[in-house]
């Protein structure tokens, strides 16, 4: 089974939906939960990008900008807006946040790294986004429709990310479950946990070429 997606490029952009604690000041212990609207950023968000949690090429480029490769994160300082504006919640989920790609075509890299894959249609593929209590893969793209390059996914890739959400939220549940609402510290380990989980069950083989998915058109790629 082929999939074809189309590719990222560094300014295009994404927003999500989840749910986040609110504390309003003066703080009021427990937090309560409230729904939030991740706000969109760009894949190529400067945050992000300066903490190296962005993974993109180098090289190889569409319309002159670079590519999304798998294990991209948007990274920190993605502003979420829950329901009460004035929230101190903020100080831990903002520095803390994430927006991240779970689904990769494993037969197609660019620059020694699987394409990363994300869409709203014709089957939605999401990305992972920061949550409370647990993160979910609850954030689309908006912008990557406009471009032409498409690559193809596997059913095994469309499997292997599925997993990758189910295990990143199993964690957070688990850790939710032992100490309530997480601290920074605990937040960061859930996360640091999934990733080596979602790593381990990644065994992918990597071709070395690139291919892309016809009969549609492609745009050309600059090396």
């Amino acid at each position: 089974m082929n999939i074809p997606v189309k590719v990222h490029i560094e300014l295009d952009f994404s927003l999500g939906i989840l749910t986040h604690h609110v504390l309003v000041p003066p703080a009021i212990w427990p937090p309560t939960i409230s729904p939030s609207m991740e706000m969109p950023v760009p894949m190529k968000w400067p945050p992000g990008f300066f903490f190296d949690q962005n993974k993109l090429t180098t090289t190889v480029k569409h319309k002159s900008m670079t590519i999304v490769q798998d294990g991209h994160d948007c990274g920190t300082m993605i502003p979420d807006l829950t329901y009460v504006v004035v929230n101190a919640w903020y100080l831990t989920t903002w520095p803390l946040s994430k927006r991240e790609i779970i689904f990769a075509a494993s037969s197609v890299n660019m620059d020694k790294v699987a394409v990363g894959c994300a869409q709203v249609w014709p089957g939605p593929l999401p990305f992972m986004t920061c949550g409370e209590p647990i993160s979910a893969p609850t954030a689309l793209p908006i912008t990557s429709w406009l471009n032409t390059l498409r690559v193809n996914m596997t059913g095994a890739d469309l499997l292997m990310g599925i997993a990758k959400a189910a295990i990143s939220m199993a964690i957070d549940f688990l850790f939710h479950k032992l100490g309530g609402a997480a601290g920074p510290a605990k937040k960061k380990a859930a996360a640091a946990a999934a990733k080596a989980a979602a790593k381990a069950a990644d065994r992918r083989p990597r071709a070395v070429a690139a291919k892309v998915a016809r009969p549609w058109p492609q745009a050309a790629v600059v090396a």
